[in-house]
């Protein structure tokens, strides 16, 4: 199956992300879709770890890695770039500060 196409500057629905093209894992009812999230910043003090991405975040980070790819970025920078755009982006960064 080919991956979907998705344009930079798209607002992505639910229906595009959590797909089949994504998903990554299915059992016992709990699905487990990819997102592009890869970056882990070796000079980090504080790590959190949680249950994330959401869907938000997810779009996001799909819209940021588009983004970054047409900025010509590639690798650790490309990846770089979305932690910063997407990591605890929408509602829960608020309520994480």
């Amino acid at each position: 199956m080919a991956l979907p196409v998705l344009q930079p500057d798209e607002h992505y629905s639910r229906n595009q992300l959590i797909s089949d093209a994504f998903r990554i894992f299915r059992a016992n009812g709990l699905d487990v879709f990819y997102a592009p999230f890869h970056y882990s910043n070796p000079r980090a003090k504080v790590a959190l770890v949680g249950l994330t991405p959401g869907f938000t975040q997810m779009a996001n980070a799909f819209r940021a890695a588009k983004e970054a790819q047409r900025a010509g970025l590639s690798g650790t920078e490309l990846f770089a770039h979305i932690n910063r755009a997407a990591s605890f982006s929408g509602p829960i960064r608020q309520n994480l500060v």
